[in-house]
């Protein structure tokens, strides 16, 4: 079963919290400065990913609430209306959020 989009994201910010005590400690044990900048690089790849999560989640929940405002609107003469739910979650904004993010 999949995981709800802001489950994915707390659990993101989590990995990259621990990522971060990570380095902490490896500055307080004198890490070579080479080790630390791999993994300062691993938690900016970290919150590139949170970012997108946060986006794509913003993104669905904008344009279904635009989805659901135009029904609401419809006089319910469209075969459309019970659809909006379903096609709303199956959308696949990645691609569109990962342009986005990259901007």
């Amino acid at each position: 079963m999949a995981q709800q989009p802001g489950r994915k994201l707390r659990n993101q910010v989590n990995y990259i919290r621990g990522q971060a005590e990570g380095v902490g400690r490896m500055l307080d044990n004198g890490s070579p400065s080479a080790d630390v900048v791999v993994q300062l690089r691993a938690m900016r790849a970290g919150i590139d990913r949170a970012l997108r999560l946060a986006l794509e989640g913003s993104a669905r929940e904008q344009l279904a609430a635009e989805l659901r405002a135009r029904v609401l609107a419809c006089p319910g003469l469209c075969d459309y209306c019970d659809d909006l739910d379903a096609i709303v979650a199956e959308l696949d904004l990645s691609e569109v959020i990962g342009k986005v993010a990259a901007a």
